[in-house]
């Protein structure tokens, strides 16, 4: 049975990793986006959410046409940005449906996605290798009647 605890161990961690890895390679594709899409001024349209995670919506004009981007994850920030609220989105000309706003760039660099999330992975991983490599105990010796 100690195998099967192990093995899930070790799964999870490297499915925490695996996410964390994901995380960042959007993270870095954000980022680039931030500093070299087009600018164009977006509106709030809707704002969801309860305690510290909201989700909001938002449109903004390019090239004449509306682009609708729909439930975006945040953490607080929204009740500060009521809807009709105007904000700088960044976005991609060739496809316009790649943008990102401030808040959706401070969600995705908050402390817990860059550090929480892979040091979790880490310990889980290495807690299951120290599980398969630990030497074995020696059984006690059997009682003499």
């Amino acid at each position: 049975m100690r195998w099967v605890y192990t093995i899930v161990i070790l799964l999870a961690g490297l499915f925490v990793l695996l996410l964390s890895m994901g995380a960042g390679l959007q993270r870095g594709e954000a980022q680039v986006l931030w500093a070299e899409g087009a600018v164009a001024e977006g509106t709030v349209t809707e704002i969801l959410g309860r305690s510290g995670v909201m989700n909001y919506s938002y449109t903004f004009g390019y090239d004449g046409r509306v682009q609708t981007q729909s439930r975006r994850k945040i953490r607080g920030g929204a009740k500060e940005t009521p809807i009709g609220s105007k904000l700088t989105v960044r976005y991609d000309p060739k496809d316009p449906s790649k943008s990102i706003t401030q808040a959706e760039l401070d969600e995705m660099e908050a402390w817990g996605n860059r550090f929480v999330f892979p040091l979790i992975g880490a310990a889980l991983v290495a807690w299951a290798l120290m599980r398969i490599f630990r030497p074995r105990r020696a059984a006690p010796p059997a009682a003499s009647p």
